[in-house]
């Protein structure tokens, strides 16, 4: 099953539910043998992921990594809950599973959602607050005296309860079973979280604390815990248990908050009580663009968020571009797909460090976050990419990288020379979510710690506390003290006919072009999530500052592996430095991992349901 038929739909009739607290999620209650079989698959890195598969359409979840986080979501699509309930419980048992590394009750999450009910789709962005007193990081390092300084206010449960309010059918501690369970009961550990807690490079953070040696230093050998032995986590557990009891307030108005507070500033950082008492989650219309007609429509993360404005735009060129075929047997296709992917990403550094200049690179083109997404400014940007001189957008580029760098303090294009290249950010990566229930709801979800594995190296009981202002330079620059900074994350349903046909999430450095090639690979060559994700993609290309390939770059992929054919024909059409200096890369990081769910619709009123992962890391998919 690879190529896609073209769906044909039908009116779904949506029945309301409203479920008491009969409904457990416990793992408990799973079938004697379900826990040890999916924690079996925990150990999935580069490993061929199934298709995942909803003959009748009752349900289907896919998940970026955990195949026990997945099996929660499908526990809960099987008991009769919706898409919202199964999302939210699998992602915060995903945190506890992976004990905070890349994603925490912390941190921060987007989320698009097809309502069934009234048709309509929404966007709840969830990302840090800038704090009320926020002063610039002057740390040299990651010095233990000033590591407060990064921290951010996160928005993580905050939006996760906003969520659950507006859609949901079962109050909060039904959700935080499976949580509480593998938190207290521990789970069996994988390879990756064993390697993660026996680095040498992440030590030095794990052990930075009291709290963190606690965590992370078994009782019984005196030594990090290993691979196949049993984790758990005692603080975090007693902290979830008093989240189910007192809610969300327990975090930003609680005991929680006030020893946020008193740790965050302990360690040199400037945030308060007010600071997480006023934050509030975002609901915004998704950013909407049409998609080679008026019948399919792409809906990504809304405002304050910039990532849906960079799928939109991102989106509107590829239209323009009108091909369809595989870019892994067309070189022209290939570097064409790179040169439209690596606009947004090279536009959201002037963005983020110095807006007024785009008037000057673009003069007549409207460049706006709503400007963006027009096919208007996206016909003037094809035409500069593709029928102007390539030197022409080099140029305006590379004008503006040295304007930037010239001017003191900035940071300019992600490079922060104080961090050494081993703490580079850009290496962490996060968790994507997506599920279909038997109603019709769809969600996309994706959620980060949006750092390196346990950020700062600071935990308050349990939670690691993320190292955002690293990563977050430019957004912090343009964001007003105590307002929500821009989110680059891009959760993602594709409706035909006003339908949902296509859920998406994707993670990593690579997560933009990882969006856009998932999209191309469905839309365009019809083909299955499972092989639209087993197709080798371009994974946050280290591009330099006027727009071209560093003299030595080996152009990273993800996937299988393109032929070294196709990629000598791609290096001679990208320019490589026209001026032949050795310039930072304006982008680092892991392959863009992704979480894709299909949703077919028959006359006769029949659903089917596929759900795909990417192959290199521990994802999984499952349908019931």
């Amino acid at each position: 099953m690879g190529k896609l038929v073209a769906p044909l739909f039908v009116l779904l009739i949506f029945i309301g539910v409203c479920f008491g607290d009969d409904i457990s999620l416990n793992p408990e209650t799973w079938p004697q043998g379900t826990i040890e079989k999916y924690t079996k698959l925990l150990n999935g890195l580069h490993v061929d992921k199934p298709q995942g598969f909803s003959k009748n359409g009752e349900g289907i979840v896919s998940g970026t990594s955990s195949a026990l986080a997945v099996h929660v979501a499908t526990d809960a699509l099987s008991k009769g809950l919706n898409a919202m309930d199964a999302v939210l419980a699998a992602i915060m048992a995903q945190i506890v599973i992976s004990s905070g590394s890349y994603v925490s009750f912390a941190g921060i999450l987007g989320l698009v959602y097809y309502n069934a009910k009234d048709g309509k789709i929404y966007s709840l962005n969830g990302n840090w607050n800038k704090p009320l007193q926020f002063k610039p990081d002057t740390c040299t390092n990651f010095d233990t005296n000033c590591i407060g300084k990064k921290v951010l206010i996160p928005g993580f449960m905050s939006a996760l309860e906003s969520a659950r309010k507006r859609f949901g059918t079962v109050n909060l501690s039904t959700l935080l079973e499976p949580s509480i369970y593998f938190a207290e009961k521990g789970f069996v550990l994988d390879t990756l979280l064993s390697s993660y807690f026996n680095s040498k490079s992440l030590q030095s953070k794990l052990f930075r604390t009291k709290e963190g040696y606690e965590i992370f230093i078994n009782p019984q050998t005196n030594q990090p815990y290993r691979y196949g032995e049993l984790f758990k986590q005692v603080k975090l557990s007693q902290m979830l248990r008093n989240v189910s009891k007192y809610g969300i307030d327990y975090m930003y108005r609680g005991d929680w908050a006030e020893k946020f507070v008193n740790t965050v500033n302990e360690y040199g950082g400037s945030v308060s009580l007010n600071d997480l008492a006023q934050y509030e989650p975002i609901w915004s219309d998704p950013i909407k663009v049409t998609y080679r007609s008026d019948n399919i429509s792409i809906h990504s993360l809304g405002l304050p968020a910039d990532g849906g404005v960079r799928v939109g735009e991102t989106m509107n060129l590829l239209e323009l571009l009108n091909v369809n075929n595989s870019y892994t047997q067309s070189a022209s296709t290939l570097s064409k797909l790179m040169d439209i992917a690596k606009w947004s990403q090279l536009l959201k550094s002037v963005v983020y460090f110095d807006p007024k200049s785009l008037n000057k690179m673009f003069p007549n083109i409207d460049l706006s976050f709503s400007g963006r997404t027009s096919k208007e400014t996206a016909k003037q940007v094809f035409d500069i990419m593709f029928n102007n001189p390539p030197q022409d957008l080099q140029n305006r580029w590379y004008g503006f990288y040295k304007n930037c760098t010239t001017k003191e303090g900035n940071t300019c294009i992600y490079e922060d020379k104080k961090i050494p290249k081993k703490l580079n950010p850009f290496e962490g990566h996060s968790d994507a979510f997506t599920v279909i229930d038997k109603y019709g709801n769809v969600a996309a979800i994706v959620h980060s710690i949006n750092s390196m594995p346990f950020g700062t190296g600071l935990f308050v009981d349990g939670i690691a506390l993320s190292d955002a202002t690293t990563a977050n330079l430019g957004q912090l620059k343009i964001t007003e003290n105590g307002k929500q900074i821009p989110s680059p994350i891009q959760p993602t349903i594709v409706t035909l006919n006003e339908k949902p046909i296509i859920a998406s999430g994707t993670i990593g450095g690579g997560l933009h072009p990882s969006t856009i090639l998932n999209l191309y690979n469905i839309l365009n060559q019809r083909l299955t999530p499972k092989l639209a994700c087993d197709l080798p993609r371009f994974q946050g290309i280290q591009y330099t500052s006027n727009g071209c390939l560093p003299k030595n770059t080996t152009i990273p992929m993800g996937g299988d592996q393109f032929s070294e054919e196709i990629i000598k024909q791609v290096k001679s059409t990208q320019c490589l430095n026209i001026l032949n200096e050795i310039l930072e890369p304006t982008s680092t990081g892991s392959p863009g991992y992704s979480s894709l769910v299909y949703a077919y619709y028959g006359m006769d009123g029949r659903k089917m349901y596929l759900g795909g992962v990417n192959k290199e890391f521990n994802g999984f998919t499952e349908g019931i």
